[in-house]
């Protein structure tokens, strides 16, 4: 009985932490296509690109390289979402 609510406990914790991270994730996708307006959002998925990389030679290969891919996703999206509405 014990363990199931451990069990249960820790999946409530990876689930907030998913959350956490999708809203920092959201937050800073935000931040980094307002930094890019001037430019592009190319220049701003070229930015996300360097950080992977950059953190993969830090870091090695990680969960950390789905969310680059999940926010350079995210920025996509809005760029289409841009050019239909254009």
């Amino acid at each position: 009985m014990k363990a199931e609510q451990e069990k249960q406990s820790l999946s409530q914790v990876c689930l907030n932490l998913k959350i956490l991270k999708a809203e920092k994730l959201a937050s800073y996708c935000e931040k980094l296509i307002e930094q890019h307006k001037k430019g592009t959002y190319d220049d701003a998925i070229s930015d996300l690109e360097k950080q992977r990389r950059d953190h993969r030679y830090l870091n090695g290969f990680s969960d950390d390289d789905q969310v680059f891919q999940q926010a350079i996703d995210r920025i996509i999206k809005v760029a289409l979402s841009q050019r239909i509405a254009n």
